[in-house]
């Protein structure tokens, strides 16, 4: 999880920002980015994996430190997990982060026994504060009498997790053995921005694994804590554990303005993972995302703040919108069956047993207002997925244009039959009638299948992709 999201915060900080590879990870005109099928079940109902409601700063002094707060809504139903805030100033010219000062280095030598049975040990605490960027530890041995102690290093974040080097892992994973044979004398680690993140601040512990022939080992360890927050583009605030379905966390970020006055384009963001536990085996109940958008404010005189607005519902009439057409939808395919039925497509023996019941008259005017009524519910389901803009125009036009092409044939042979009759004879005009209410059906199922999200299932099952 934690992967993606470094990569993705890698892309913020490119150039080519406008390039992101859209052609994997769905993209939102609010700036996501994500690998998660989310979108694909749960868009049409208006889903969003996160709001960003940045701090609106219309103007902040120049020369002056100032405060820049994001929060991050959870306005969905899942639990969006790990969150973390961003804010990048590659394209935001005089302005800076807070943080740098000098690296806290030690330097310990230890001389300690070791054994040749069995890997010791040994730990020192390391204090970790905020705006920490990078950790280094290195360690460099004395080898013994027959050249065989072995020096590796590893860290400890706060909360208990074990990163070890390479070389740390292979000798502990290595059994107890008296072989003399030439061993490692040193050994490095490098912690990155991501990893310390990850860690959390607080209380580090730096250990180095020895093993070695008596009476004694002897290394010497550098440690280092690297504060150049001030030199990074972007920065990343862990949050907390998890966000519930409705609920928010603030990021606090403290930058600097320089002494120019000028306008600045700073881009913040929000990452986090959506967690949802669902009943189908096959869907995924976790997916990661990425959310951003620009701040433009003036390096000016004061601070000046504006009125909040969260970025994230960019269309707020949408989910009604396609939740109305997706109703019609169904309504549609329901009026099929009975324009069918009444219609006569399953034969003389339905339109026998219809004519007893209703008489004939009155079984075609039902032809007729089912079949009508189902044309105009089909036509304001177009226009409605039309007019929300969520979906691309193409989603759906090709199974369902046929579908509705179909239809408005059915409704001019019906409503022109006399004329058709008169000139093609009857045989042939119920021929063209029929053959367009099969049309209809198989284009509707298609449609339904091919493009409906709550058939995504069907689709899945077969290795079939909808016109997303």
């Amino acid at each position: 999880m934690l992967v993606f999201s470094v990569v993705a915060v890698g892309f913020l900080a490119s150039p080519a920002l406008g390039a992101l590879n859209a052609s994997k990870a769905f993209r939102d005109p609010a700036g996501e980015v994500s690998d998660a099928q989310c979108y694909g079940h749960h868009r049409e109902e208006g889903f969003r994996s996160m709001d960003l409601v940045p701090e609106p700063l219309i103007e902040v002094p120049a020369g002056g430190v100032f405060t820049f707060n994001i929060t991050l809504v959870n306005p969905w139903l899942h639990t969006l997990l790990e969150p973390r805030a961003l804010v990048n100033v590659s394209r935001a010219e005089g302005i800076s982060f807070l943080g740098e000062k000098d690296p806290v280095i030690h330097r310990i030598p230890g001389v300690v026994a070791a054994d040749p049975q069995r890997v010791t040990e040994k730990t020192f605490p390391l204090e970790v504060e905020e705006n920490a960027t990078e950790i280094t530890l290195a360690v460099v041995g004395e080898p013994g009498a027959l050249s065989n102690n072995n020096f590796f290093v590893g860290i400890k974040t706060p909360d208990g997790a074990v990163i070890d080097s390479p070389g740390a892992r292979k000798l502990k994973g290595q059994g107890p053995t008296t072989t003399a044979t030439r061993g490692n004398t040193h050994d490095a680690l490098k912690l990155t921005q991501a990893d310390v993140l990850a860690g959390g601040t607080g209380s580090w512990t730096a250990v180095v694994y020895f093993r070695g022939l008596p009476p004694e080992g002897k290394f010497d360890l550098t440690t280092g804590v690297y504060y150049n927050a001030s030199r990074v583009p972007m920065q990343v605030v862990k949050g907390p554990s998890e966000i519930p379905p409705g609920g928010s966390a603030t990021f606090r970020f403290q930058l600097k303005a320089s002494n120019a006055t000028s306008t600045v384009n700073l881009i913040y963001g929000g990452m986090g993972v959506a967690h949802n536990l669902h009943s189908d085996p096959n869907a995924e109940d976790y997916g990661n995302f990425t959310k951003w958008d620009t701040l433009t404010f003036a390096i000016g005189k004061e601070r000046l703040v504006g009125t909040q607005v969260r970025i994230g519902v960019t269309r707020d009439a949408g989910p009604v919108l396609r939740s109305w057409g997706q109703a019609l939808g169904f309504a549609g395919s329901i009026l099929l069956i009975p324009a069918l039925v009444f219609g006569g497509t399953f034969g003389p023996g339905s339109v026998s047993v219809f004519n007893r019941v209703l008489g004939p008259r009155r079984r075609v005017l039902w032809h007729n207002a089912t079949s009508f009524s189902l044309l105009g519910v089909a036509s304001i389901h177009m226009l409605l997925f039309l007019v929300e803009q969520f979906w691309n125009w193409s989603h759906g036009a090709l199974w369902g244009g046929l579908a509705l092409a179909a239809m408005i044939g059915l409704g001019v042979t019906g409503a022109m039959q006399k004329s058709f009759v008169a000139r093609w004879g009857f045989e042939r005009w119920r021929y063209v009638h029929f053959a367009l209410g099969v049309a209809v059906v198989v284009f509707v199922l298609a449609h339904l299948v091919l493009d409906g999200t709550h058939f995504a299932g069907i689709r899945e099952m077969f290795g079939v992709s909808g016109a997303n």
